[in-house]
């Protein structure tokens, strides 16, 4: 009996070895060889709650499959993300490893693929998250204090960011802003493209 027990332990720990190495090579993506674009939209609800809509267009310039993307925000805002959660353009869910890079100052989490982006392919995926306590009191109103796009591991090769106001609202900004006022449904907004 106890031979039985040390034999399905041995055989469990060899399946576990083989295994690990196949899952740890997969969720490492080279993202050095990655063109990334990023789309992020802000829009501020109801008592101060803001809606962070980030599209993420990849292009695997390498010759390895990509399987997953990495990107955060500062850790002293973890726990002020209420949801987080993504789809890609086909809208299959995908998988969020939360605190990937734990022990930094940057919160990381990564998004797996539904599918290996190959060499010369494209993949956009989307992440919706929640959050408060972002926007805090400022003289003459309210200021917004999280970053205008994603940190990525690398810088993206573009950003497009909008700020959608609460109805009602009006944006203050000094005269050297690189954002452009419009409106949007009602809303006030900003929009800024650039290069991280």
């Amino acid at each position: 009996m106890k031979t039985k027990f040390v034999l399905v332990i041995t055989v469990l720990l060899l399946v576990l070895a083989l295994i690990a190495p196949l899952q740890s090579t997969k969720a490492q993506t080279d993202q050095a060889n990655l063109s990334i674009h990023t789309v992020r939209v802000v829009a501020v609800g109801a008592w101060g709650v803001t809606h962070l809509t980030d599209i993420f267009t990849i292009h695997n310039n390498g010759t390895a499959a990509a399987s997953s993307l990495e990107f955060g925000f500062s850790r002293l805002y973890r726990n002020n993300v209420y949801y987080a959660g993504a789809k890609d353009s086909q809208g299959r869910s995908l998988v969020l490893d939360a605190d990937v890079g734990q022990g930094t100052e940057i919160y990381w989490m990564r998004a797996h693929f539904a599918q290996d982006v190959g060499a010369n392919q494209n993949y956009t995926f989307t992440v919706q998250s929640v959050l408060n306590g972002v926007l805090t009191e400022a003289p003459g109103g309210y200021q917004y204090n999280f970053t205008a796009a994603p940190i990525l591991t690398q810088d993206a090769t573009y950003a497009n960011v909008t700020f959608i106001g609460a109805p009602g609202s009006t944006f203050i900004l000094p005269s050297s802003s690189p954002y452009q006022s419009f409106t949007y449904e009602g809303a006030p907004a900003l929009f800024r493209q650039f290069k991280p």
